[in-house]
């Protein structure tokens, strides 16, 4: 029977070069969704090339990069966020970034 493998780390949405600089599939708008159906507010920036999520908000509180589009996401978002999003999005077992 056909069995589906992820082989993208949802941390590539947060990146502006993830997805091999988006000449691999581009998953950030399955992130968006997932994100903005736990009640987050995302608002992904760039072109086809390079659409990546810079900025995260949830009520009064935001979350972006500390200075740059390159930070891996697991060092800003929230460790809850992180857990949600790692189970959501897992990675198979030897896939390396």
């Amino acid at each position: 029977m056909p069995q589906y493998v992820q082989d993208w780390d949802w941390t590539e949405a947060f990146q502006k070069y993830g997805f091999g600089d988006g000449e691999d599939t581009v998953h950030t708008q399955e992130v968006v969704e997932f994100l903005e159906s736990l009640g987050y507010q995302c608002e992904p920036v760039g072109g086809m090339h390079n659409y990546f999520m810079y900025n995260l908000e949830r009520g009064d509180t935001e979350w972006h990069p500390p200075d740059d589009f390159d930070h891996n996401p697991r060092e800003w978002l929230p460790p809850d966020l992180v857990a949600l999003l790692d189970a959501k999005f897992p990675i198979p077992e030897g896939w390396e970034e």
